[in-house]
């Protein structure tokens, strides 16, 4: 019941205190009563937000649990909330304690896609904190299979020459995450390609003459050389194109132009602290301009 507490909770954001979060395990947990029983226990005390709440809970079930696999989705959800509400150092280094990454592979499909929902959200908190190759590295290996929605269990993808039985399909719906769970895939398309063009341009730039230059990012250089294939640029549509139209200006060293593209994106404001981090951007775009 602690498990499934932490499951309501975890991807909440700031003012979800003892009332708020007792009220939502209660409405959506399958026995009210007993989750209402559970979390009277760990919130006897008042909290300002959900951190503390959360923290209880988490080191409850680190304490008591005897199964690998309950501690590590109680681990994996406490990172998505400290990475949710912006505290990088402390998601980060109890992901790298964890030692996850290392046994993912072998967990069961649920708790690789929370591993994969963590992930994600561990590169918009350290992107919103300034830390650009963190958050290109963290965002790289999600974006560049082309399988982001089946990854995140956003969506169903039929892939070709595949067919699945009722029951796999069945199955694959009843993994998928609920709606109002899901992770944005346009802004984390725009994140990871905005990290990759402020790392690979100058990383092209230092490395011009070089024919065996490292690829930082080998969806975005993909994109760029299409977009440098094409003979006419018309004005950028969407947000890919805006970005890769920002990258060409970069590359001739007109900072204001890419600044001007990339801040234009209405995709900034699903930040809670949208004006910071345009701020940044300008700040990094100028920088490697």
């Amino acid at each position: 019941m602690y498990r499934r507490a932490v499951g309501h909770l975890y991807c909440r954001g700031a003012g979800t205190g003892r009332l708020g979060g007792r009220a939502a395990a209660g409405r959506e947990a399958a026995d009210e009563a007993a989750a209402a029983e559970a979390l009277a226990a760990l919130t006897d005390e008042e909290d300002t937000d959900s951190e503390g709440l959360v923290d209880r809970l988490c080191k409850y079930i680190y304490k008591n649990d005897q199964t690998d696999r309950m501690r590590s989705r109680a681990m994996l959800c406490h990172i998505y909330h400290h990475a949710l509400h912006g505290r990088w150092y402390q998601a980060r280094d109890m992901f790298l304690m964890s030692h996850l990454q290392e046994s993912i592979t072998h967990a069961d499909i649920p708790t690789q896609v929370l591993y994969n929902r963590t992930t994600v959200q561990l590169g918009f908190c350290a992107f919103r904190n300034g830390q650009i190759p963190e958050a290109q590295q963290a965002l790289n290996d999600m974006c560049s299979g082309g399988r982001v929605k089946e990854l995140l269990a956003q969506g169903i993808i039929n892939q070709r020459y595949q067919e699945k039985n009722p029951e796999q399909e069945k199955k694959e719906k009843m993994r998928q995450v609920p709606f109002h769970m899901h992770i944005n895939l346009e802004l984390l398309e725009c994140v990871h390609l905005t990290c990759s063009m402020l790392m690979e341009i100058p990383n092209m730039a230092a490395n011009a003459l070089d024919s065996r230059r490292r690829v930082i990012s080998k969806q975005f250089r993909r994109n760029l050389d299409f977009s440098n294939r094409q003979i006419f640029h018309g004005p950028p549509e969407n947000t890919r194109e805006h970005i890769i139209a920002a990258a060409r200006a970069l590359m001739v060293g007109d900072w204001q132009r890419a600044q001007e593209l990339v801040l234009s994106l209405k995709i900034w404001a699903l930040f809670y602290n949208a004006e910071d981090v345009k701020r940044m951007v300008a700040g990094k775009i100028q920088q490697e301009g």
